[in-house]
């Protein structure tokens, strides 16, 4: 039996929050373990990839409902033949989307799952990525020494197969930064961002440069912190990765607002809004306006204070009548 795929609640974020955002990967080069009559290539396996490549299509949409359900489609089908492989697999997907929502306790206990299987199935290869996310989950809710472990395991285990990750890089130098480490962070984001360079991963290239903007942020660096997540709004832009560019202009927002640029903060604060809105990430559009009219209380627009309150009161309305009607 699958754990309920419904979150436990959503956070409002008032501020926008600055924080790493990892892609959700199918981990398709894994080995195959499969059972009983089934063979590679059979009905119920080919039914299950399916399943995957619908859930992954769904969440780069931003579809997160449709991908949950389309990753346990698949966690079903690939217990059912006992395909401990792609079960492994499964787990952490659907960690991942957990994640995106905000439903960080049913992504801890997936990817619990997905390290114990693994182990009892010796599907060592399936490890680093089971540790990565699960660090991800624990540096999300604060617990940075327990997420820095996890990390160091994932890209140990990752070595042990010849393999170098430049999301779990990313993340391990993130964690650092925030444990107040900045030399080491630094050393391991420029690490990152050579690897993601020489990889031409776009999109953990973006994740690099969005971790330099926090690290730059902790260490006071604002001006060189926004420069890093331009870096990041650039490529975020080419890629089309509305969520991300969403994070982006937020992140810029903030720093600005803290170095007492305000108008600027509060236009890179209505386009995140927009990007949001558009994207149809209510809570976020929210926290956005939450934010917008804190800074134009500030600069004394009271006829801008007036109008985007008025927006987020028809906007919290609209939100939780849909949700009344679930």
């Amino acid at each position: 039996m699958t754990r309920s795929l419904v979150g436990n609640g959503i956070v409002n974020r008032v501020v926008p929050i600055i924080f790493l955002v990892l892609s959700l990967f199918m981990a398709s080069g894994c080995a195959s373990r499969q059972s009983g009559l089934e063979e590679e290539g059979s009905y119920l396996h080919v039914r299950a990839e399916e399943a995957r490549a619908v859930g992954v299509e769904a969440y780069t949409k931003g579809n997160y409902s449709s991908a949950l359900q389309s990753f346990d489609s698949a966690l079903k089908i690939d217990r059912a033949v006992d395909d401990r492989a792609k079960e492994v697999v499964d787990l952490i997907n659907i960690a991942r989307v957990s994640i995106a929502i905000g439903d960080m306790e049913a992504a801890e206990a997936y990817l619990d799952d997905a390290v114990n299987v693994s182990l009892e199935a010796n599907l060592i290869e399936s490890l680093g990525s089971a540790y990565a996310t699960l660090a991800k989950v624990e540096y999300l809710t604060g617990r940075h020494d327990s997420a820095l472990a996890h990390i160091e395991e994932s890209i140990e285990a990752d070595r042990g197969h010849g393999i170098q990750s430049g999301a779990a890089l990313n993340l391990m130098g993130a964690i650092l930064a925030e444990g107040g480490r900045f030399t080491e962070a630094k050393s391991v984001l420029a690490r990152a961002l050579k690897l993601n360079k020489v990889n031409k991963d776009g999109l953990e290239l973006a994740n690099s440069y969005r971790s330099l903007g926090l690290l730059h942020n902790l260490m006071k660096s604002h001006d060189k912190a926004i420069e890093q997540y331009r870096h990041a709004y650039d490529l975020d832009t080419r890629a089309g990765n509305s969520a991300k560019i969403a994070v982006d202009l937020s992140s810029m927002a903030a720093l600005h607002h803290k170095l007492g640029r305000l108008n600027k903060a509060a236009y890179l604060l209505e386009r995140s809004y927009i990007v949001n809105l558009n994207g149809g990430r209510t809570i976020d559009a929210l926290g956005n306006l939450t934010f917008l009219i804190e800074t134009y209380s500030k600069l004394g627009k009271t006829d801008k204070v007036h109008y985007f309150a008025r927006i987020k009161s028809s906007l919290l309305k609209s939100y939780e009548n849909g949700m009344e009607g679930q």
